[in-house]
């Protein structure tokens, strides 16, 4: 306490004008100080909040590292992705399950919960993740977070290789070949309402279809995914349209992914799911599970 403040502090007559200046300074000096104070305690409150997500994330990374295995819920009557053969669990979706967790230097942990049973088992905590022909739900992304696409079974477009697809647009004034019936002749039958010029073909089947492209009465065909995974397109499809045969292109124009559904707090382990899957698909791994499961006729 300087002199002026304990003269002031004694004073009992009306302060000096020195005495009201340092009244006013001292206050300023307490305000700002408790204004400090309500920010900083509100930059802490910010911080833990922003950081909690990442730390549980973190904590369960490695609890399951420390167990050393992945435990996947599936659903094992889900030909040929997922179901039970006399390897055990078997189909296109197990191996890349396998795949994943291998370069995760984790196990497979296989529980089955059944399709009605995947989230229930993941609020549960007894699996860590579920999968099994398991589509993104996007109503369920506050609870759930979910992998990049394992396989994609949708709508496929399907041209020669010198045709590149953008948009609805390069439809306009096109001849595209569907299989009557089928989601592809339903998904056709939506752009040739809303696309100019555009034709919709109908022919007996897919050998027709892809025929009538590779000699050029077709522009395009429209395909229902599974027909020609694993045999022309690839199984995650590139925005470039790169097939599996290279005098065709193959586009996901009505894209239905297949993925892993983790609790919302699993954020490390989607993210290390996502780089594996990534990995997978850059050095042709999908590819040939893919030719393996799903491109037998």
């Amino acid at each position: 306490m300087t002199k002026l403040t304990r003269k002031c502090a004694r004073s009992r007559r009306v302060r000096s004008l020195s005495c009201t200046l340092l009244s006013v300074s001292l206050y300023t000096q307490t305000r700002r100080i408790k204004l400090a104070m309500v920010l900083m305690a509100a930059l802490i409150g910010a911080l833990f909040v922003f950081l909690r997500p990442i730390v549980v994330a973190e904590q369960h990374w490695r609890q399951i590292q420390s167990r050393g295995a992945l435990r996947i819920g599936i659903d094992p009557g889900v030909r040929p992705f997922s179901f039970f053969g006399a390897q055990g669990w078997e189909g296109y979706e197990a191996d890349v399950a396998r795949e994943v967790a291998r370069r995760l230097n984790l196990r497979v942990e296989v529980i089955p919960v059944g399709f009605d049973g995947f989230y229930d088992a993941l609020l549960t905590d007894r699996v860590d993740v579920s999968m099994s022909a398991l589509v993104p739900d996007a109503s369920r992304l506050n609870e759930f977070a979910y992998s990049n696409a394992t396989v994609d079974v949708g709508v496929r477009l399907i041209g020669r290789s010198e045709r590149t697809f953008t948009n609805a647009d390069a439809l306009q004034g096109q001849r595209v070949a569907v299989v009557l019936g089928s989601d592809a002749d339903r998904v056709a039958r939506h752009y040739e309402r809303r696309i100019a010029g555009m034709q919709r073909i109908e022919v007996a089947d897919l050998s027709a279809a892809l025929s009538g492209i590779r000699v050029g009465i077709f522009n395009w065909t429209m395909v229902n995914g599974l027909s020609v995974l694993g045999k022309i397109c690839k199984p995650i499809a590139p925005n470039d349209g790169q097939a599996m045969q290279t005098d065709v292109r193959c586009y996901a124009i009505q894209p239905q992914p297949h993925s892993f559904a983790a609790l919302g707090v699993n954020g490390r382990l989607v993210d290390e799911a996502n780089r594996a899957l990534s990995t997978m698909q850059d050095d042709g791994t999908l590819d040939a599970l893919a030719a393996k499961w799903l491109g037998r006729d």
